[in-house]
């Protein structure tokens, strides 16, 4: 058995061919762990030992936690455990999400910087800032704005259907991520045809500055928050982009929108604040826009009413739950063939 010392951890390494008596097994047959030496092209192959199984985003501390705290039971086990050249998986990781709207969450930007009242409570900083207390290498700068490069071609291997939400930690849309950088992920929903990219951001005006540097395929939605009428200017500078499906989302609805002009908009999301220190929704703000959806003939999805404990308060608005979405999703998955939405 080999050793390899690197700042902070030790890798226990056995030779791959030797071990195996091959030069490749087949990756359906172990579990990809990958480690800070991804540069190096290594990763670990772990056989069916689920109790060693861990998400991919803590590799060196249940790695580390296994050799310290394992090592005779790793020792033993070891003609089982083998070191490869890196290769990526059959099956890449799809992130799926528990957001309603959505399938899965895909994120080349991560970290952000509040500019309105919606920003107040951001979901995304406190997950941020836990990811980066557990050690998650993608957040080892917290909420701080940063581009992931790596990540740029991540959808191009998801080979089902799906509905992405880009970049669910952030604003692909912020002031300091590079145009050629919004460019790159462009790039990448124009290949990746045989899925849905869901676009949010609360800086649309940037978006109207870039629209004729940007090649706006079917499959790209783009939408825009809106907590209350002092940031309907937004809607404004949305209807000024070439999305072919341009949607809303009022969430967290922090006030009633009288003035809501949806001439243009294919899509309305509602919901309430969760988590601590959210603010109360009115029953009276949601209805009022989703009457106005049901008048206009637009697709209108209730979230959430939100609290502290979103669960208990459910997303039942007047005994129905509203999961509408845009005519454009059935007619763009019926134009694929054979192809149909994954359940998330």
């Amino acid at each position: 058995m080999q050793v390899i010392s690197e700042p902070g951890t030790t890798h226990f390494i056995l030779d791959f061919p030797k071990a195996c008596g091959r030069s490749s097994v087949p990756v359906h047959a172990f579990k990809l762990l990958w480690t800070d030496n991804y540069n190096q092209g290594i990763a670990y192959l772990l056989t069916q030992k689920p109790e060693w199984w861990h998400h991919e985003n803590h590799p060196d501390q249940i790695l580390h936690q296994i050799i310290v705290d394992d090592q005779e039971k790793l020792n033993s086990a070891c003609p089982q455990h083998c070191i490869a050249p890196l290769r990526k998986p059959e099956k890449p990781v799809v992130h799926l999400s528990k957001i309603e709207w959505t399938d899965s969450t895909w994120n080349p930007v991560t970290g952000c910087t509040k500019i309105s009242q919606g920003c107040q409570h951001c979901y995304a900083e406190r997950m941020s800032l836990r990811l980066q207390a557990a050690g998650v290498g993608k957040y080892e700068h917290g909420f701080r704005l940063t581009v992931h490069k790596d990540v740029l071609h991540e959808p191009l291997q998801w080979k089902k259907p799906r509905m992405v939400f880009v970049n669910s930690m952030s604003d692909l849309f912020h002031k300091d991520v590079p145009t050629a950088f919004i460019r790159s992920v462009f790039q990448t929903m124009n290949q990746a045809q045989q899925h849905i990219f869901q676009v949010l951001t609360k800086r649309p005006l940037r978006v109207a500055t870039l629209n004729n540097k940007l090649r706006w395929t079917p499959n790209i939605w783009m939408g825009t928050s809106i907590e209350s009428t002092q940031w309907l200017s937004r809607l404004d500078a949305l209807k000024h982009t070439d999305a072919c499906v341009k949607f809303l989302s009022c969430e967290p609805l922090l006030g009633p929108l009288p003035d809501l002009d949806l001439d243009g908009i294919d899509w309305v999301i509602a919901g309430g604040e969760s988590g601590p220190g959210a603010r109360p929704v009115r029953v009276e703000w949601v209805r009022e826009i989703r009457d106005r959806c049901v008048e206009q003939n637009i697709p209108f999805f209730f979230k959430q009413w939100g609290g502290v404990f979103k669960k208990r308060t459910g997303r039942t608005l007047d005994g129905k739950v509203w999961n509408q979405f845009p005519v454009a999703m059935r007619s763009y998955y019926r134009s694929r063939a054979g192809q149909s939405r994954p359940k998330a």
